[in-house]
């Protein structure tokens, strides 16, 4: 076995490891806002599904889209909203909270991590797609409006030239010694096309 096919079959293996994650951490994740909705009429617990799954559509939209402002809004609303009720779900989970501060920092790291990481997991995991960045996009999200000919990539032209300049033939008459004549002309006269 090569060093590519190696690379290949581990490049697989990932793949499939980080779509099994995305999955676990969407359903845990999403499990938790069904928890917070607390919809307890058991023939309405679909609803509380039905809307942790928007909330991820969401999240995972805003990530590959994120340059609208109402989108911005939106997901940071489905963000802050997912990260505390998996704080919560944790809390529970673990028994409640004790009244010690430092008890929080495990569940609201593992909280913000569960509502982070699946969507650009999955994304990467199907496709490959490592343009979805959740922080990249908050971060951005966060600055001041940019002028419009600041946001425009640069669009840098493949250039054909090559580095070597063409050089000048000189005509008949410059060879001779005597003055050039435009169009250059022959021997009897006549231009040279």
């Amino acid at each position: 076995m090569n060093d590519t096919s190696r690379r290949t079959k581990w490049n697989s293996l990932l793949r499939v490891g980080g779509f099994l994650a995305s999955i676990g951490g969407m359903y845990i994740s999403a499990q938790f806002s069904v928890d917070g909705f607390n919809f307890s009429i058991d023939n309405r617990a679909w609803i509380g599904w039905a809307i942790a799954g928007i909330i991820i559509v969401l999240e995972s939209v805003w990530q590959k889209f994120g340059e609208n402002r109402t989108l911005f809004v939106i997901a940071m609303i489905c963000y802050g909203y997912g990260i505390a009720t998996n704080v919560m779900g944790i809390l529970s989970n673990r028994g409640g909270y004790d009244g010690n501060p430092w008890s929080l920092i495990v569940p609201i790291a593992f909280g913000l991590l569960l509502e982070v990481f699946p969507e650009p997991l999955l994304a990467w995991s199907i496709s490959g797609d490592t343009s979805s960045d959740p922080l990249g996009k908050f971060l951005d999200g966060l600055q001041e409006e940019k002028p419009q000919q600041q946001k425009m990539k640069p669009v840098f032209h493949q250039q054909n030239k090559s580095q070597y300049k063409p050089q000048h033939r000189p005509t008949f008459q410059e060879k001779h010694g005597q003055e050039p004549t435009f169009p250059p002309v022959t021997q009897s006269g006549k231009p040279r096309m």
